[in-house]
């Protein structure tokens, strides 16, 4: 299996755990993880889902998490493109 193939593969359950933290007020959390969905994601040149990432990162190390929710709700919808658009390319996607 090809990193492209494990990134999406994996991607929900990256959502699924900022959403989790976002519930439990984890900041720290949240910045870890957003700060490695950032990354992770600019490597794939999936750039509004890296900077949706950033923007919960940015938010996390501020200590506001009073728009977490919604940033993840579009992280979501970022993460359902990429996987439906990796679908055309033929990557496998679980």
């Amino acid at each position: 299996m090809c990193s492209s193939d494990l990134f999406v593969e994996h991607i929900q359950s990256r959502v699924d755990d900022l959403r989790v933290a976002v519930q439990a007020g984890d900041r720290e959390t949240l910045m870890r993880d957003s700060h490695n969905l950032k990354g992770v994601a600019a490597s794939f040149s999936a750039v509004p889902l890296a900077n949706l990432a950033a923007e919960l990162e940015a938010s996390s190390r501020q200590d506001d998490l009073s728009n977490a929710a919604i940033v993840v709700d579009r992280i979501q919808v970022e993460a359902d493109r990429l996987r439906e658009y990796a679908v055309t390319l033929g990557v496998k996607t679980g």
